[in-house]
């Protein structure tokens, strides 16, 4: 089973959100400041002036905020938090057959993955088609095309958690 995971992604996410949290730390600080200093020279500023530049100063605080959450937090945190699940969730085995692999990302809780459908064979022995998540930050896995350039009759085993795919093995044959 190849692993897809190898603890350091966690770390690195981990490490990504804490930078982030201190650049939105040093932003909350400076406009602190200067909103205390707007109020140390009201006088001076006069109190147009000095409600003038804190309003200036509100907006581009939480423009900024808003600008470094929905681009560099968001981000980072869903994926801190797809490893956690990942490395923390209840591991499971299936096996199957491809029937698809997504070539472009599906985006799913902040997250983008290639979708993976395989057909496994539930308890009544009926064939049924399921989806996996195969992360996209990862290297694609060598699913080498077969046929007429589909997947489809690939024989793969998968490690799951939580409907992603943590690890996978490629099987002896192709059924079709």
């Amino acid at each position: 089973m190849t692993a897809l995971y190898d603890g350091r992604e966690a770390d690195q996410a981990a490490v990504q959100a804490r930078r982030v949290w201190m650049i939105l730390g040093a932003l909350t600080a400076l406009y602190a400041a200067a909103v205390a200093l707007c109020f140390v020279f009201r006088r001076p500023l006069g109190d147009g002036a000095a409600k003038t530049l804190v309003m200036g100063t509100t907006v581009l605080w939480g423009s900024l905020c808003l600008f470094l959450w929905g681009l560099r937090l968001s981000p980072v945190w869903a994926y801190s938090r797809y490893m956690d699940e990942v490395a923390r969730g209840l591991t499971r085995e299936a096996q199957g057959v491809v029937r698809s692999f997504a070539e472009d990302g599906t985006y799913k809780e902040g997250v983008f993955f290639y979708a993976l459908v395989i057909c496994v064979e539930n308890k009544d022995n009926r064939e049924e088609e399921r989806v996996y998540y195969v992360d996209r930050c990862k290297p694609r896995p060598p699913l080498a095309p077969v046929g007429d350039g589909a997947l489809v009759g690939l024989e793969l085993a998968l490690s799951l958690r939580g409907g992603r795919v943590r690890g996978l093995a490629f099987g002896g044959g192709v059924r079709q």
